[in-house]
């Protein structure tokens, strides 16, 4: 009998976040699992809660990353707002209306 192979695309996913190292457990506990007659829904779910709640050194560079990404644009916002009130304030001509203040 050939065995079952679990969804492709579920252990490219674990793969590619950092799941399945050269000796990983993970893999061998969710492939036995499966060909012991585990459906591939549920191979899904298991593969779902570990990308969710998992914490793979992938995942913390991701998150990581993010989190840069998302101080940079703060960061990128704040002063953009201080210089467009200081040209408002130093503005001296009378008709000249301020949208930023």
């Amino acid at each position: 009998m050939k065995p079952r192979k679990p969804p492709a695309l579920a252990v490219w996913l674990l793969e590619k976040f950092g799941y399945l190292g050269e000796d990983s457990a993970l893999l061998g506990d969710l492939l036995e699992e499966f060909r012991d007659g585990r459906s591939a829904s549920w191979f899904w779910r298991q593969t779902t809660t570990v990308l969710v709640k998992g914490r793979s050194p992938k995942q913390v560079v991701l998150r990581l990353d993010l989190l840069g990404l998302i101080a940079g644009a703060l960061r990128q916002s704040c002063l953009q707002l201080a210089f467009s009130r200081l040209a408002c304030t130093q503005d001296t001509h009378p008709t000249t209306q301020c949208l930023a203040g």
